[in-house]
């Protein structure tokens, strides 16, 4: 094994615990004051695991040599994804703490205390659904593997999805979101802020 090599999987091996940590350990004192907008959705929590096990798994044998189903030789975009994996991690963590008692995955529904505009969410209405999208391009570049081009096609529908209905809510439920909706892009900065023209029976992007 390569210096390189090594070092893509400590870094894999770091980017999976930091988001172990961060989306198992502390959960419930996030979501114990606060009241769900409708029941849980068992979807989400599957493909959360699923990602979090198959990304870093494709991941960590590409980078030991065996890549699975490869688009492309990985091997001299090594560090490029270790780039890639440590900016999200970075993006994740800064958001979530950003959030604080705020925060709930997405796949709990609960509704938040107030809403953010302060740290990334000054750029994206998203910053967690951005990073994990990042994220997963990070294992792609990592891995090289047509699984992982997939897992991220599947991410980004269910977050389009999730964010859509988040904002439905948030807009009902805080009248003011709707200014920082229409001032703010959904996932990508500079990419435009929302559509909605009102605060309820709105249609998403």
């Amino acid at each position: 094994m390569t210096s390189l090599s090594a070092l893509s999987l400590a870094t894999v091996i770091c980017v999976v615990a930091i988001y172990a940590w961060n989306y198992l350990g502390d959960q419930r004192q996030y979501v114990a004051t606060k009241r769900p907008t409708k029941p849980s959705a068992p979807l989400g929590r599957v493909m959360f695991f699923y990602l979090l096990i198959s990304c870093p798994a494709l991941s960590a044998t590409a980078v030991l040599g065996f890549q699975v189903l490869p688009l492309f030789d990985n091997a001299p975009l090594l560090l490029a994804g270790n780039l890639v994996l440590l900016t999200a991690a970075g993006g994740f963590v800064w958001a979530k703490r950003t959030l604080g008692s705020n925060y709930s995955r997405c796949s709990d529904c609960y509704l938040p205390h107030q809403i953010v505009t302060a740290g990334p969410y000054r750029f994206v209405r998203h910053p967690i659904y951005s990073a994990n999208l990042l994220l997963i391009i990070g294992f792609l570049v990592v891995s090289g593997s047509a699984i992982v081009l997939l897992n991220l096609v599947a991410l980004w529908v269910l977050y389009r999805h999730s964010a859509a209905i988040e904002e439905q809510t948030l807009l009902a439920a805080y009248p003011a979101y709707a200014g920082y909706y229409h001032a703010t892009p959904r996932f990508l900065p500079f990419a435009g802020g929302g559509t909605a023209k009102t605060a309820t029976g709105l249609s998403a992007p």
